[in-house]
């Protein structure tokens, strides 16, 4: 007899064969025809997938051996094995066999963080100064450098904070790999190279550079024959937004 089983129905949790007794009495005991129940195991699940670098796509995957229906709670309601994600947060999967009976399994994606990648702060130097770019090194993590245009005069292209000396503007790029998750990042820098701009004056009127012609309004006429010795004003400016040495004046 199953112990509490006293009423008209009965709920079987495990396989066997069924039977009931029925008593209209003390003495009078009626039996029924019995019955085979199979109760079929609930279907079982897992769920996995590869990690991914942080603003990448990766895919859950739920396995079960005997499930024959897939229904997953992301935003889509998605009915295939397997989902898209982009996120860390933790998904399930109900699934459902041959028999109707349902299983549900739950995971979520490794979602590793990009490094930093630190190119620094945009600057300004002279023609010929140098200058650091980049920052500290990360633990674990490798760098390339690239420029545009192509500068020679970079230090290390895999070092983390290299020098350079660019004779133009240049825009540096810096590549960190994280070793162990495989995860990279990009961002750029720029230093800009300025110049003095020498503009010379006679008189002061601006004398065209280059030009080989003689002037009496710019004094370039200074010296010849036609004006004899006399006194002209020479006037060297710097219009650049760099110094301007001057070391040697020849007229």
């Amino acid at each position: 007899a199953i112990s509490g089983a006293t009423i008209s129905s009965y709920t079987a949790s495990a396989s066997g064969y069924y039977f009931v007794l029925v008593s209209a009495s003390s003495t009078l005991t009626d039996m029924s025809a019995g019955t085979d129940v199979t109760v079929n195991p609930n279907p079982t699940v897992s769920v996995a997938g590869s990690p991914i670098c942080a603003g990448s796509t990766g895919t859950l995957t739920a396995t079960s051996s005997t499930a024959t229906s897939y229904l997953w709670n992301n935003a889509a309601a998605s009915t295939s094995p397997s989902i898209s994600v982009s996120d860390g947060n933790t998904y399930k999967v109900t699934v459902k066999d041959g028999n109707g009976c349902s299983g549900s399994g739950s995971g979520a994606l490794t979602v590793n963080p990009l490094p930093n990648a630190t190119a620094g702060s945009n600057q300004t130097i002279y023609g010929g100064q140098s200058t650091s770019i980049g920052a500290s090194a990360d633990n674990g993590a490798t760098y390339v450098w690239t420029s545009n245009p192509t500068d020679a005069t970079i230090s290390s292209s895999t070092a983390a904070n290299p020098s350079v000396s660019p004779s133009q503007t240049t825009t540096y790029t810096v590549t960190e790999t994280t070793t162990a998750t495989g995860c990279y990042n990009s961002n750029s820098v720029t230093v800009t190279v300025t110049y003095p701009a020498i503009n010379v004056q006679g008189n002061s009127t601006n004398i065209t550079t280059g030009s080989t012609g003689v002037s009496t309004g710019n004094a370039t006429n200074f010296g010849t024959i036609s004006t004899g010795i006399g006194s002209e004003t020479y006037t060297i400016q710097n219009n650049g937004a760099a110094p301007l040495n001057i070391s040697n004046v020849s007229l």
